[in-house]
């Protein structure tokens, strides 16, 4: 069950990136499968579902104990920057309710740059500055809502 393939890719990491969650949930909470386990770019289970938008698979993976935090993979990019980047609001917040953290204005940086006006609010409220402030990044002040 945690065989892997020649880049270190394995079943719940395929899972995790189909959103297949009941195959998640069977395979994350076998003690001989590691909910954590990287492949060789770095990437973790919970990458994957975070790119892709699973929010059940995000869920799942976040309830396992060696799931308590994701480091960057080697092109620099953690699950928030995964999430951020494709758009995916409810899982950025998920994140970063369980403590996952990264620069907050990197992170507005990554969503706004691919359009995501929902998840550079999400952000902007979590850093807890005001509307108007001056520093206000330039892309993000024409979809504040």
């Amino acid at each position: 069950p945690d065989s892997r393939t020649t880049i270190g890719r394995t079943p719940l990491s395929f899972a995790a990136e189909k959103g297949h969650e009941a195959i998640v949930r069977l395979l994350a909470v076998r003690k001989d499968v590691s909910a954590h386990g990287m492949d060789r770019h770095e990437r973790t289970p919970l990458s994957h579902a975070a790119k892709h938008g699973h929010v059940g698979v995000v869920a799942i993976l976040l309830q396992q104990p060696d799931v308590t935090y994701d480091p960057f993979d080697v092109f620099q990019v953690c699950p928030l920057f995964c999430a951020a980047g494709n758009g995916h609001t409810t899982i950025v917040n998920t994140l970063l309710e369980h403590g996952f953290k990264a620069d907050l204005h990197s992170l507005m940086q990554f969503a706004g740059s691919s359009g995501h006006i929902e998840t550079v609010n999400l952000l902007w409220r979590t850093s807890g500055r005001s509307k108007n402030e001056a520093s206000m990044v330039p892309w993000a002040a024409t979809g504040f809502s």
